[in-house]
């Protein structure tokens, strides 16, 4: 250990202890045998104060949810990208990401007045179907009508001859015929 260094807590410590050492060289008759110049004298005399610093702690181990939070948050990023969004704290690109969002949802805003419109049109149809159905045999039960079969099939069943959109769409349903039925709705969709 060197008996000149001397060592100190903190910066403000160090630079007490120069300014202390200013004022004696300004004070001091003996200035000349110590150095040549102030300069070069609070230099050295610097140089002699070390601060301490704290020791270097070795970071502890992540725990397994810790380390498989991180593996699946990258994950999710190398998989996704960009496409993923997280607030950054800037304002303004915050903003950017919502308006873009908002644009998107301007820019689907038809297909989903459409889908609404189409949703409208067959329920009118089979509501309109129903109760034609049901006025028409409103005075009599039939023997099908005590077995406990469902209403679609009662439907299908007295829109025989009628070739609306309705009454196609609702004897397909019954017939489990998904491809006449998204082709009846396409027509609507269309019209």
């Amino acid at each position: 250990m060197d008996p000149f260094t001397k060592r100190v807590k903190s910066q403000q410590e160090k630079d007490a202890l120069i300014a202390e050492a200013r004022r004696e060289w300004d004070e001091g008759e003996l200035t000349h045998l110590v150095g040549d110049d102030q300069e070069s004298f609070l230099a050295n005399f610097g140089q002699a104060i070390i601060v301490e610093q704290e020791p270097f702690v070795e970071p502890r181990q992540l725990t397994k949810a810790e380390r498989d939070a991180l593996d699946s948050e990258l994950l999710v990023e190398q998989i996704f990208g960009d496409r993923i969004s997280k607030p950054t704290g800037i304002e303004t690109f915050d903003r950017l990401d919502e308006q873009e969002r908002e644009a998107f949802r301007k820019s689907l805003a038809p297909a989903v007045r459409s889908q609404n419109t189409l949703e409208v049109m067959v329920e009118s149809a089979i509501s309109k179907a129903v109760a034609t159905a049901l006025t028409k045999r409103a005075g009599t039960r039939s023997e099908s009508d005590r077995t406990g079969l469902g209403i679609m099939p009662r439907l299908a069943a007295a829109t025989e001859g009628n070739n609306s959109d309705a009454a196609r769409f609702v004897r397909a349903y019954v017939e489990n015929d998904e491809q006449t039925m998204r082709g009846i709705a396409r027509s609507l969709a269309a019209a």
